[in-house]
């Protein structure tokens, strides 16, 4: 609750003061869980959940700032985009993981297996904004693509970390909202030098205008 908040300011303004001074984590994971189950509680309501062919004729229904764009087919695969040039709520990166949360979060449950991957926004630093709703989990799709003038960055950043350690292999998934997303995959179990230091000051020196995140799935130790 904002204790100063009057009746003049409008309500993007609002929820971008209040996510502000929020603890951001903790109220996107809210957020998620909350729209979840709504989607979930309308899909028992009414005793059937939406399709991907749904979306596009049901979300710009629902006054969302990030759900008034174009709805286009990428591929053979099923999924779908949302392409825009940005919403007038305050472009800050709060507001848009909050929204992109709460719409990730209803998509799922109304759908009961569509996901929602945002590639680009104005408040990740992209001049437009791109959603993509796939069915695969491990679709290719869940990440945004490599633009090819930094392929030659990578390549390096590659190499440079094959030379520390000649047993991994690293996998550049792709980019969601300025943020490059890397796998590590190690031939050799037994090795214990850890690339990932190495390749995010790497990416972050060649690349600024990108974070870095690493995905490695990693092994969990059965207690003996």
């Amino acid at each position: 609750m904002l204790a100063d908040a009057n009746e003049a300011e409008s309500e993007e303004t609002l929820l971008a003061r209040a996510l502000a001074e929020a603890d951001s984590p903790k109220i996107e994971r809210r957020v998620f869980e909350n729209c979840l189950a709504l989607g979930e509680g309308f899909a028992r309501f009414y005793g059937a959940t939406l399709s991907l062919a749904d979306l596009p004729g049901v979300l710009p229904e629902l006054d969302s700032p990030c759900l008034d764009g174009v709805f286009a087919v990428p591929g053979a695969d099923p999924a779908l985009t949302l392409l825009r040039e940005g919403c007038s709520s305050p472009h800050n990166g709060r507001v848009c993981s909050y929204w992109r949360e709460a719409i990730q979060g209803l998509v799922l449950g109304v759908t009961g297996g569509v996901i929602t991957a945002r590639h680009e926004s104005r408040g990740g630093g992209n001049e437009r904004c791109v959603d993509v709703f796939h069915v695969d989990p491990l679709s290719p799709r869940r990440f945004g693509p490599i633009p090819d003038d930094a392929r030659d960055a990578l390549a390096a950043v590659h190499r440079l970390a094959r030379a520390f350690d000649s047993s991994i292999d690293l996998d550049f998934l792709g980019i969601n909202e300025s943020v490059l997303h890397y796998r590590v995959r190690r031939r050799d179990l037994a090795g214990d030098f850890s690339v990932s230091a190495l390749v995010e000051r790497s990416v972050r020196r060649l690349l600024p205008h990108l974070s870095v995140r690493e995905v490695t799935d990693r092994a969990v130790l059965a207690a003996v």
